[in-house]
């Protein structure tokens, strides 16, 4: 396959994860996570460019080690995104651990592991946002990842359900009518129980794994042939 001249001129790249060749015998760019890089040819996965502090240092990178940096047109709104997203997962992350911390003393009913487990991934989500070298798409896919798995949450918690549009952005009442407030209400809790029975699912099918790794012994086996 022959090298062409990408089609968008003046291609700016972000490196995601570090990119360290095991072989010093091909012209490979090394990358760290950060690094700036123009691209100027492509072939397949791969990209011929230069670091951008460096030109002199140029050579080939694999496509999956990079992603393309933010337009500026678009930094702002990805900005507003990630201003959002860290008030919205500080605000869930504090109410969550008093609720568990709440239950605990009543005797724990809740499922805590799972609810930590829930805080991690938004939390981790936050981050991947907050660290601007996402797309604007991309932003907003996380962004509805975390509105998501907040409101999984909250309904596990018995907290408050939050009525949000298909892009799982909150809703104010006053901005709405009685009939849109009502409609994207059902919409909100269809995707929360769509949400709720693919985790259980999820669950399901990954425990006989969990069981034969952490159990080994007669038990797990049966129980593995009854769950199927």
């Amino acid at each position: 396959m022959a090298w062409s001249t990408v089609q968008k001129q003046d291609m700016l790249l972000v490196a995601k994860q570090n990119f360290c060749p095991t072989s010093t015998a091909g012209p490979y760019l090394p990358l760290l996570l950060g690094d700036v890089v123009r691209a100027i040819k492509c072939c397949g996965e791969w990209y011929y460019g230069f670091l951008e502090s460096q030109p002199s240092v140029c050579g080939i990178f694999p496509s999956a080690f990079v992603a393309e940096r933010i337009p500026k047109n678009e930094l702002t709104e990805v900005t507003s995104v990630a201003k959002t997203a860290v008030e919205a997962v500080n605000s869930v992350v504090t109410e969550w651990r008093k609720i568990c911390q709440r239950d605990y003393e009543q005797g724990g009913l809740l499922d805590i592991q799972s609810v930590f487990g829930m805080m991690k991934e938004i939390i981790n989500w936050r981050s991947q946002i907050t660290s601007l070298k996402l797309s604007l798409e991309e932003v907003k896919k996380l962004n509805y990842k975390i509105a998501l798995k907040v409101d999984v949450g909250n309904r596990m918690l018995g907290a408050d359900l939050v009525v949000r549009d298909c892009f799982g952005n909150e809703l104010q009442a006053d901005n709405c009518s009685v009939t849109e407030l009502h409609k994207y209400h059902l919409a909100t809790v269809e995707r929360i129980a769509a949400e709720m029975v693919s985790d259980a699912l999820n669950k399901l099918i990954n425990l006989p794994t969990y069981i034969l790794k952490n159990m080994g012994n007669l038990e797990s086996v049966t129980l593995i042939k009854v769950l199927r």
